[in-house]
């Protein structure tokens, strides 16, 4: 076990024993495999406070090839006795990583996939967050308190498990026992801090200290989002361990980080948790201590016969159900966020997936078990192992990831082209959405709206936004060149290397002052089918920027790409917008294509090169590694008062050129 030592802030320095728990045995834990102690110590194995919610009891039996308690089973025999406390601690500095706490504490963090145990009969094991979000910070705040707990002493096997040969002492007692209960109390807070983006996670880092104690960083959040410039959304999640269930502040809290009004919930939930966990809880543990964690031993300790000898092919098969439980786990947790978010899966789909849960358990259960040979006692019989697992590669349902899989879209309240799903497929691609509930953005300083654009004092229609006839600050679904109100759910077709958007309803060039951002998840319907995805890339060219956006074929081959411009742009804030396709009106000699009107899309080759007008849509030749500039037609040095923002969808049509004919300028 390892300690790290934190000073506590407010409260006498003190020690936080920081347990870096292990499942004994198993292979069911995701990143442990040989996760037992080092040194003196090896031949322990350091559990959870819980195996299937079951507690242990001194010389219980311990099953480590199921994580599985044996409880009431005499196999261990020996004197209890007390184990004096280390010093207990109040810690709410954030200086702990949450894999390590999540180790010993067994919770989840809100909105991260679960990585769990099967459930083997009384199997169990810590939640464990599997994948995170870039855009995602999360702090691990924790209050540990130890109260001492019981040791196993002059330990011997019971009468009646010393005859007992191999096989049929793992049968009835496990390899191992119950060797020390260590007990206390344990408080953890989970601070998940989404920023939307890992442009805007990175900025707030920058500015703030996301370190040292809860309070100063709860009153530090607070200042921020009263300026009125904080993005995103904060949700605390509480786990506890010991003290008194009923009184437990356990339910977890999510409020937007756009406004004070909008963090107060979070704050007072903050300055709750503070008190609770500096008061009432170490007083709670006291009194009603729980299993912070428990050590086994091995029984061949004790000299009892174990046979050890796996066979490898078991072995195999055993990792081959390590990765199917991991896939799953993957699956079975998009089927509950699927329907969280409103956008449930195809119900075939999930049965599908339920089958393959129930399979793998059966397997599992055969493939992880004692089952001593009918014919002799002392050998260990796998053919079931061998039979249920031929069964289950024959039996797993295939689970397409591409249809299974729920994709998340943030739209950035201050982007003038939003954010955008595009097709990567040489054939069409149909999508379901469904836009996220309860999250809001602003307009301007002072207006605070959902994606509908209401608010009180605010959201009504404004005249020169993107869509006229739709409430300012709502969410808009840019289909084509066109912008309308966006449905909160739908179903839409995007054709091969085209693209639809979504972006909040304001007046271009005024988009600036905006904060915050709306969620948009989505599904493919089609990728089932035998679509083949194409290279395809996505740029975004500011109208204000005189040297323009580079782009380099990946391919390092000369290709043929289908270009598709969308948004809206001007070359000065007293001119119409226009979109990619240019304003009826000429632009000038000084011009990068003195032919083509003001505001239209170009392209060239090489700084000083003549341009080619793309507009909205257009099919050219790239040339291998020779880069190529977007910008707008306009003319030199007049770039400063531009406004607006396109975006650009790049699909690489034809990428061999072997098989056809390159086009350099195809109208």
């Amino acid at each position: 076990m390892a300690s790290m030592a934190l000073t506590v802030r407010g409260w006498q320095q003190a020690t936080l024993r920081v347990v870096l728990g292990c499942v004994g045995g198993g292979l069911w834990a995701h990143g442990l495999s040989g996760c037992k102690t080092p040194g003196a110590l090896q031949a322990k194995d350091v559990l959870p406070y819980a195996v299937g919610a079951v507690e242990p009891r001194l010389g219980d039996g311990y099953d480590s090839m199921v994580q599985s308690l044996r409880n009431g089973v005499s196999c261990v025999s020996g004197t209890t006795v007390k184990v004096s406390s280390a010093q207990s601690s109040i810690n709410l500095s954030q200086n702990i990583d949450s894999k390590d706490l999540m180790r010993e504490f067994s919770g989840e963090v809100t909105g991260t996939p679960r990585l769990g145990f099967l459930q083997l009969g009384a199997s169990g094991g810590y939640y464990h967050s599997l994948t995170t979000k870039d855009s995602v910070l999360n702090l691990v705040y924790a209050v540990k308190v130890q109260t001492g707990g019981e040791q196993l002493s002059g330990v011997s096997l019971a009468s009646a498990a010393k005859s007992l040969k191999a096989n049929p002492m793992l049968q009835r007692c496990g390899d191992g026992y119950v060797m020390q209960i260590n007990r206390g109390g344990l408080l953890s807070i989970t601070l998940s801090l989404d920023f939307g983006s890992v442009e805007n996670r990175t900025r707030w880092q920058s500015k703030m200290k996301m370190s040292g104690p809860l309070g100063d960083l709860s009153k530090d959040l607070g200042n921020k989002v009263g300026l009125g410039t904080m993005d995103g959304s904060l949700t605390i999640n509480v786990n506890q361990v010991g003290g008194i269930p009923s009184q437990a502040l356990t339910s977890a809290k999510t409020c937007s980080l756009s406004s004070a009004d909008d963090f107060a919930i979070c704050k007072q939930r903050i300055d709750d948790l503070m008190a609770y966990a500096t008061g009432s809880f170490p007083q709670q543990v006291e009194s009603n201590p729980g299993v912070l964690s428990f050590i086994t031993a091995p029984l061949r300790n004790l000299g009892a016969q174990i046979t050890a000898t796996v066979p490898a092919d078991i072995l195999q098969m055993r990792q081959q159900l390590d990765q199917w439980n991991r896939d799953n786990l993957l699956h079975s947790d998009l089927v509950t966020k699927s329907r969280q978010v409103g956008l449930p899966m195809d119900p075939a789909m999930e049965s599908d997936i339920t089958s393959n849960t129930d399979l793998i358990k059966q397997t599992a259960t055969a493939c992880f078990s004692y089952q001593p040979s009918a014919a002799a006692a002392d050998t260990q019989d796998w053919s079931a192992c061998r039979t249920q697992f031929k069964a289950a590669s024959t039996g797993l349902r295939v689970i397409n990831a591409a249809v299974a899989t729920l994709n998340q879209l943030d739209i950035p309240a201050d982007s003038e082209v939003g954010n955008s799903i595009f097709n990567p497929y040489d054939g069409k691609m149909s999508i379901r959405f469904a836009v996220a509930s309860g999250r809001s953005w602003k307009f301007d300083p002072t207006h605070s709206v959902g994606s509908d654009g209401t608010a009180s004092g605010g959201g009504a229609a404004a005249t020169g936004t993107l869509s006229a006839v739709d409430k300012q600050g709502s969410l808009l679904t840019r289909i084509g060149q066109s912008y309308s109100r966006s449905e909160t759910t739908g179903q839409l077709d995007i054709f091969a290397g085209e693209a639809v958007g979504f972006v909040m309803n304001d007046i271009p060039g005024r988009f600036t002052d905006n904060h915050g951002l709306q969620t948009v998840y989505w599904r493919c319907l089609s990728c089932a089918n035998k679509i083949n995805k194409l290279p395809t890339y996505r740029l975004r060219v500011r109208a204000n920027h005189e040297a323009g956006v580079s782009f380099t074929s990946h391919e390092n081959i000369t290709g043929t790409y289908r270009i598709v411009a969308y948004g809206l742009w001007r070359g000065s804030p007293s001119w119409p917008l226009s979109d990619a396709g240019g304003a009826n009106k000429s632009c000038g000699a000084s011009c990068p294509d003195p032919t083509s009107n003001l505001q239209t899309l170009v392209m060239s080759s090489a700084p000083g090169s003549a341009a080619i007008a793309i507009g909205r849509d257009k099919t050219v030749g790239i040339q291998a590694n020779v880069p190529v500039t977007f910008k707008m037609n306009e003319q030199a040095n007049g770039y400063s008062d531009n406004q607006g923002e396109i975006e650009l969808i790049l699909q690489c049509k034809r990428c061999n050129i072997a098989s056809h004919a390159i086009i350099l300028d195809e109208e």
